[in-house]
């Protein structure tokens, strides 16, 4: 696998990881001490705009449900704390269910359009 091909299932796995609770909930029991919520926020904006030889290995419409994602995020966390509250409070807002949707639509469109492929 390439470099570009490692990033570019990085950026999924960040997806996937915004858009499972379930996945969430077990990385802060392996890691008590860190902030899953500001996590979220921090995973995608390090995988986010990916490379320009990285967004080669995207499709223009997966390219374009990782925007309308990106756009999402920006928007909830400007509604967020800069403290994100602990994970067990923050699923129970509605910045999170936002935020769990959207990365879930992306992810089903970006699926999607890769069996098109």
């Amino acid at each position: 696998m390439s470099v570009e091909e490692d990033m570019r299932a990085h950026i999924l796995e960040v997806l996937d990881f915004i858009a499972d609770e379930g996945a969430q909930r077990a990385y802060q029991v392996r890691a008590p001490g860190i902030s899953v919520g500001n996590e979220l926020f921090n995973m995608w904006d390090d995988c986010y705009p990916p490379q320009e030889s990285v967004r080669l290995l995207f499709t223009v419409p997966q390219l374009n449900a990782l925007a309308r994602f990106n756009a999402t995020l920006e928007e909830v966390a400007d509604m967020t704390p800069d403290e994100v509250p602990p994970l067990d409070d923050f699923v129970h807002t509605d910045e999170w269910r936002r935020l769990n949707q959207a990365a879930r639509r992306a992810l089903k469109s970006v699926m999607s359009a890769e069996t098109q492929t």
